[in-house]
């Protein structure tokens, strides 16, 4: 008898119920092995970290970085830009702010003036949601399908945070959590989407707060730590088709959206500046290749830098850290968080020098020198040199 027959014939059972009646017994879906010569080519989100269908768990203490590491996370994909020099597939995203909403939304207008006013296919919601239920994930993943139909074909989905969308039940509750984290994989794979799960941490422990069933239950699971000098280090600690130990090193500078006018205070947000290998960035601490578009209030803020160093400069050279006094007590960077006046100058400087006006190290920043008229090229060799063998049988 074949497998499949076996199986029919098992499916065909008649089992005595209760009331001493017949009926058939119910079966599970199932399929038989395909031909394993037949690959099935993973659709990633991000090569070699997550893909279509599968939720990623994101933890991390307090104040550590996990929404902005989200929200940068979002833009890239949005539009279709590197993350972190990895290449991503291209879609809308549906970001469920359901913790500090305001503040998120604010984040990604900063976003969007800074680089340009641009406008990507990121929906926001701040609707509470249960994903405990069945119900509620469904509204989810129809919004995911609506959103797809009316811009481009969905790739992620942001929950912001576990615990605001666990309908106020015990995280240590195993049963409850490994619910909500089926629904969150239905999610997933019914609205042909990656779901990104933010999470706090046992407070000053380095885990995930709450069961063991949240991180088991998860494709990826990535940990953000705060080193020395305000870096983070985001680190995938599981991932059932990618390599654990992948890191992601990142610094959160604050910086100026929109400069203050006589009616309006200025605008500030925090941003991700990616982190690659000291051998990748410039002597004056940016990364190279990084990119980085300046706003507006960056280029502005550039040209009273020039103005400034025009001023003070001594033929056409000061300490780096003497600009940054000044531009401190004039305001054109701000003189209260010492870290980012220091981002703002940097940037500043980067601009100049892309415009090849100003070059800097960390210690110095100097005058770039005009470019020399190119010299006529003036040969070394004779005439006789350059008429070869016809040379000689004249001779």
């Amino acid at each position: 008898m074949t497998p499949r027959a076996q199986i029919k014939e098992v499916s065909d059972a008649v089992v005595q119920s209760s009331d001493g009646r017949s009926k058939r017994a119910s079966t599970v879906d199932y399929e038989f092995l395909g031909d394993p010569s037949i690959v099935q080519r993973k659709e990633w989100v991000v090569p070699g970290l997550f893909g279509i269908g599968e939720v990623v768990v994101i933890h991390a203490d307090t104040k550590i970085g996990k929404t902005q590491f989200a929200t940068h996370l979002s833009l890239c994909i949005a539009t279709g830009t590197d993350f972190f020099r990895r290449k991503v597939r291209q879609g809308a995203v549906l970001y469920l702010a359901l913790e500090k909403g305001r503040i998120t939304k604010k984040r990604f207008r900063a976003s969007q003036k800074l680089h340009g006013n641009i406008r990507p296919p990121i929906a926001v919601s701040t609707t509470p949601i249960n994903l405990t239920t069945a119900k509620d994930a469904s509204a989810v993943i129809a919004t995911m399908r609506e959103i797809s139909s009316k811009v481009q074909n969905g790739s992620l989905v942001v929950v912001d945070t576990l615990n605001r969308c666990a309908g106020g039940i015990d995280e240590n509750a195993a049963g409850p959590m490994g619910t909500m984290m089926n629904e969150m994989t239905r999610i997933a794979e019914e609205a042909r989407v990656a779901v990104v799960v933010l999470h706090h941490n046992t407070e000053g422990r380095g885990k995930a707060r709450g069961s063991t069933t949240i991180t088991a239950s998860a494709d990826v699971v990535i940990s953000i730590q705060k080193e020395a000098d305000e870096v983070r280090v985001a680190e995938v600690t599981l991932a059932n088709d990618a390599p654990d130990g992948q890191t992601f090193r990142f610094r959160m500078p604050t910086v100026e959206v929109t400069p203050a006018t006589e009616e309006v205070d200025a605008e500030f947000s925090v941003f991700i500046e990616p982190i690659y290998d000291e051998g990748d960035r410039d002597a004056g601490g940016a990364p190279k290749g990084a990119q980085a578009t300046a706003s507006r209030a960056d280029l502005q803020r550039a040209e009273r830098v020039f103005a400034l160093f025009n001023t003070i400069a001594a033929d056409g050279r000061i300490d780096r850290a003497t600009l940054l006094d000044v531009a401190r007590q004039q305001e054109i960077v701000t003189p209260l968080n010492p870290s980012s006046g220091a981002e703002m100058l940097r940037r500043c400087l980067v601009e100049l020098k892309k415009q090849s006006r100003l070059d800097f190290t960390s210690k110095e920043v100097w005058t770039q020198p005009e470019p020399s008229p190119t010299p006529t090229a003036q040969s070394s060799l004779k005439r006789e040199d350059l008429l070869g063998d016809s040379h000689w049988a004249q001779r």
